[in-house]
């Protein structure tokens, strides 16, 4: 039940930012295995840190990510891995995180940019 609630406290916080992505024609999907909790504070993390995973519904995901990149999301990390790719978005000043789909080359320069935040 935590991990639902999390999940909707997710959800709502970032309604303005799906609502933006429909209105400009960016898709996202919305199936029942579309959006889900995932942990992405990795092996040696002593606490969870809670990223909603949102699939996309496009053939070019990079717009997904890039669109929101433009929305002033930062790059909490980017992860290659052969074939997948992903990349995980962070709001300013927050912890609400999206886990998102992109291509490799893409995943590789969003590891390259320094932290808005760290600056």
């Amino acid at each position: 039940m935590a991990e639902l609630k999390q999940a909707a406290k997710i959800i709502i916080a970032i309604e303005a930012d799906l609502a933006a992505l429909i209105e400009i024609g960016i898709y996202y999907s919305v199936d029942r295995y579309s959006m889900y909790l995932v942990d992405c504070g990795g092996i040696e993390s002593t606490r969870k840190k809670w990223a909603l995973r949102i699939r996309h519904s496009i053939a070019n995901p990079d717009r997904l990510v890039s669109t929101l990149l433009a929305r002033n999301w930062i790059v909490d990390e980017a992860t290659v891995d052969g074939s997948f790719s992903a990349v995980t978005l962070r709001r300013p000043k927050t912890q609400i995180r999206l886990r998102l789909d992109c291509s490799a080359e893409f995943a590789q320069q969003l590891r390259g940019q320094p932290s808005e935040e760290a600056a």
